[in-house]
């Protein structure tokens, strides 16, 4: 077991969530032999339109990561997996013994997310019970440092991930981008690969929240960022980093999407907020920015030209989305004024 305590010490010097799954699934596949090892998603509460889609694989052809798994398709009824079925519905592991193999199946709690995720060893040779041990304690353990990050990493109200944690995120964010393909035009690409879709970041404020605390309390006010973190995690997909900023400033990273689809991702949520029904309160708006991530630039001038833009929103509004490179290319913004920084003023503040 000399290989799976190597597994561990390398997995407790990880924060990469992606990297994290891989290593639990090419770890047991490496050390216990199965057939294969699945991290499949649940796509919601156990029921009978549940589905679940697979995030990683391994099998004896390789590992398989699908970072946008479960976005451009709804992935296999839960029915027909009745091992992941008993599992997420008990919450527990479940093992089947057969003559030559054995399966087993590990829920594994998402503190950030509100689906589940599990864990499915399929085909494995005969254990002996301590190495059938060896392997529910490798498990546990992932489970609890998982655990751990997200205490650290995630803002205790909202359970978004938190300020701290952003730079980190943005520097793998932009590790991922192809600097050379990323901001040509596609007439201007060399070679025939098609590059990735470019990435986006958005800026989101409350608008009014100040009147919500003075009028209301703090307590509602609490309970008006919580439910807007939740629609956030409605709206948004699995893929995409939100983050809470603090105040009511909320951050959103979208996974790689293509152009013409961001802005209506963006105002989904706006809209969806819009109409959300907060008790007391009535209705909230929040005013949003996006612009595209430029690899070349630095992030605090890509975080600005996003504020540039909710700026511009709030100044003209409030609730309304505006993206900075349209709002640069109608002449609303000048391009040498957008320098503005993540610490700038309140803007309910500034706007009433």
């Amino acid at each position: 077991m000399n290989e799976l305590l190597r597994q561990l010490e390398s997995i407790s010097a990880c924060r990469d969530r992606d990297l994290l799954a891989i290593s639990l699934v090419s770890t047991l596949k490496t050390v216990f032999r199965p057939g294969t090892v699945r991290l499949y998603r649940l796509s919601s509460n156990v029921g009978a339109e549940s589905q679940v889609t697979i995030v990683v694989a391994a099998s004896d052809a390789g590992v398989e990561f699908r970072e946008k798994a479960g976005e451009d398709e709804r992935g296999e009824p839960l029915a027909a997996h009745p091992l992941i079925t008993a599992a997420a519905r008990d919450s527990r592991p479940v093992w089947k013994a057969g003559p030559t193999h054995s399966d087993c199946v590990f829920p594994l709690p998402d503190a950030g997310n509100s689906n589940l995720c599990i864990l499915a060893v399929m085909g494995l040779p005969p254990l002996v019970q301590v190495e059938r041990e060896a392997l529910e304690q490798f498990v546990k353990i992932y489970v609890n440092f998982i655990g751990l990050l997200d205490y650290s990493e995630r803002d205790s109200l909202t359970g978004l991930l938190n300020r701290k944690t952003f730079d980190e995120a943005f520097d793998r964010m932009l590790a991922r981008i192809p600097v050379d393909v990323a901001l040509e035009p596609p007439a201007e690409r060399r070679g025939e690969r098609p590059p990735d879709d470019p990435r986006w970041i958005g800026v989101i404020d409350i608008d009014h929240f100040k009147r919500v605390n003075d009028t209301y309390g703090h307590l509602f006010g609490d309970e008006v960022l919580l439910r807007v973190a939740n629609v956030m995690k409605t709206a948004f997909r699995r893929t995409d980093r939100l983050f809470r900023f603090g105040g009511e400033e909320f951050v959103v990273m979208l996974q790689p999407t293509p152009q013409e689809h961001v802005f209506n991702i963006f105002d989904r949520f706006r809209q969806m907020l819009e109409k959300h029904e907060f008790p007391q309160i009535g209705q909230i708006t929040c005013s949003l920015g996006f612009t595209r991530v430029d690899p070349a630039a630095a992030p605090t001038d890509i975080l600005g030209s996003a504020d540039q833009a909710l700026y511009f929103a709030k100044e003209h509004g409030r609730n309304q989305t505006r993206n900075f490179e349209q709002l640069v290319a109608e002449g609303l913004i000048v391009l040498q004024q957008a320098e503005a920084t993540q610490t700038g003023p309140d803007l309910d503040a500034l706007f009433g």
